[in-house]
């Protein structure tokens, strides 16, 4: 059994990193390739797994994102490469803190209505986020192949006061490619709640296709940095895990936190004695890719503990 301590954590951390990016056809959430005991990029459910159909939840901020988004490519397709520019200067293309920039294919910025505004004019590909991936590269070479996609970097979110993940969403339109970016919202305790027992009803009604939905990328259980994992109490193996369905298999009680304990099988002696409870531990945010505080709440329904836990940005080890 390996042990990880907190240096060995940001150790990983900084030298995964690395942009993820896909369609908007596929419009899956994505996990930063910094995962925590295993660090493993979430996989796909297969195409033998029974279909979910359940709409994903969309939360406030990407609505926002994709709202003024679509009012920037209109833009851009009425007033061609001279709309771009004006994106530095109209305010409807700011949304308190979101707002539209501009890149041509050749990689000079057109337009922008924020922090990179002092970079109009001047060629941005070699600018880079806080793990030194080229951002800006990387949606024009994706701008190359497709006429819409998304990129996922890390960023300073003033939010947060702290570097966090950051969605930018764009489309090409001619020769401009325009975009926009938004923080994903952080789950509260009472939407982990809430989320397990839906997890709960959900296995209630359709034991055989639970665990493919609760690992469903576009499904109701996983949504910012929510989701669902599920233990099999006799063997202290994961069945189901939303943030990376790689883990399924492995041994969930032999994972130790940052602190050097096992809340997995802390969590599973509770279920297996009282039924529910709930835990306080160290994890890492598969949103942010930095180790914080945890509280996730648990549920043993026959053979397996149900479990979804909300993360503190202020409890920071």
């Amino acid at each position: 059994m390996l042990k990880y301590t907190t240096s060995t954590f940001c150790l990983l951390l900084a030298t995964v990193g690395g942009l993820i990016n896909m369609s908007l056809a596929a419009a899956q959430p994505a996990i930063p390739e910094a995962g925590y005991i295993q660090l493993a990029q979430a996989e796909n459910v297969g195409l033998d797994a029974p279909q979910v159909t359940r709409q994903r939840v969309v939360s406030l901020a990407e609505q926002r994102a994709q709202a003024l988004l679509n009012s920037a490519e209109q833009y851009v397709r009425t007033h061609g490469t001279e709309g771009a520019r004006d994106f530095s200067h109209l305010p409807q293309f700011v949304d308190r803190d979101l707002y539209v920039f501009a890149l041509g294919m050749d990689g000079v910025l057109l337009g922008s209505g924020g922090w990179s505004a002092s970079l109009v004019g001047q060629n941005v590909a070699d600018e880079t986020d806080t793990h030194g991936n080229h951002f800006f590269d990387r949606i024009i070479s994706l701008a190359r192949e497709q006429q819409r996609g998304q990129v996922q970097y890390f960023w300073y979110n003033p939010a947060s006061a702290n570097e966090t993940r950051k969605v930018t969403n764009f489309v090409r339109v001619g020769d401009v490619i325009v975009a926009v970016g938004f923080f994903p919202e952080r789950g509260t305790r009472t939407e982990a709640r809430a989320m397990l027992r839906a997890a709960l009803l959900e296995l209630e009604q359709r034991p055989s296709e639970a665990l493919s939905a609760f690992q469903d990328p576009k499904g109701p259980f996983k949504h910012d940095d929510l989701y669902v994992f599920a233990v099999d109490t006799r063997t202290g193996t994961f069945v189901a895990h939303g943030a990376t369905p790689s883990l399924v298999g492995s041994n969930a009680v032999a994972l130790l936190d940052a602190s050097g304990r096992n809340p997995v099988r802390e969590m599973v002696e509770a279920a297996q004695r009282d039924g529910r409870g709930s835990l306080d531990y160290l994890w890492i945010n598969p949103m942010t890719g930095r180790i914080e505080g945890k509280r996730t709440y648990f549920r043993k329904q026959g053979d397996l503990m149900i479990a979804v836990g909300s993360y503190d940005p202020t409890n920071v080890p």
